[in-house]
């Protein structure tokens, strides 16, 4: 209680943490926190969201999740892990964009990606259907013998093979105009991708490392405009 503010970014981190015991103890905290310097808590976790935001775009989180998945999908036949990669993306986008950002990539590549996910929904219907698993190996490979978690033998339709051949074709697509927008990513407008930073001024919550253990720290006043992209 005497310190909040050298807990603000530790717990912010852990609260978005793939370890359930660690995010668990973090939101426990964050609440403690929050009966008695409730401000402080928002704007750390308002501030930590839109960091995020801004540095991994859309575009990147696209890139590097279509990259991920086709190694797991040609690579190593697993596509369960494939989909467990690319279904949260697709909720992302279908919950809607915040941002002028995320507006131009839904423009530019939402119904293209949501044509694909309709094609692996429907792969996951026609294997499923048939009350087999989704393969963990040989999946891309109608030749290669497909078994899913349990181990089971997993018979793949012709159907669902072209339901996923269709899918990726749309990501291959996607994932070459996107790669092509990349290198032209200089530099961003804090309003455009995150208004909320670009609206933020003369904060409660201290600026990163600026601490001290007499107590004392330097607050955000504001962030800049600009941001350059390295």
């Amino acid at each position: 209680e005497r310190h909040p503010q050298a807990l603000m970014y530790p717990l912010s981190v852990l609260l978005k943490s793939p370890v359930s015991e660690r995010k668990s103890a973090a939101e426990s905290l964050m609440n403690s926190l929050q009966a008695h310097s409730s401000s402080l808590v928002q704007e750390a976790l308002m501030v930590s969201t839109e960091l995020i935001r801004v540095a991994i775009l859309w575009l990147e989180t696209w890139h590097e999740g279509l990259e991920d998945a086709s190694r797991l999908y040609f690579g190593e036949g697993n596509v369960s892990g494939m989909l467990d990669l690319l279904l949260p993306l697709h909720e992302k986008l279908e919950n809607g964009a915040e941002t002028q950002k995320e507006n131009e990539f839904v423009k530019n590549f939402g119904r293209n990606l949501a044509e694909a996910h309709s094609y692996v929904n429907e792969y996951v219907r026609i294997v499923t259907s048939g009350g087999n698993g989704i393969p963990t190996q040989g999946g891309s490979d109608p030749s290669v013998a497909q078994y899913d978690q349990s181990g089971n033998l997993v018979r793949q339709s012709e159907e669902a093979e072209t339901a996923m051949n269709k899918a990726w074709d749309i990501y291959y697509s996607v994932f070459r105009w996107i790669n092509k927008q990349l290198p032209g990513l200089t530099k961003l407008e804090l309003d455009q991708c995150s208004p909320a930073l670009s609206k933020a001024h003369s904060l409660e919550l201290g600026v990163p490392g600026s601490y001290r253990v007499d107590g004392s720290y330097v607050k955000i006043e504001q962030f800049i405009p600009n941001v350059q992209v390295i």
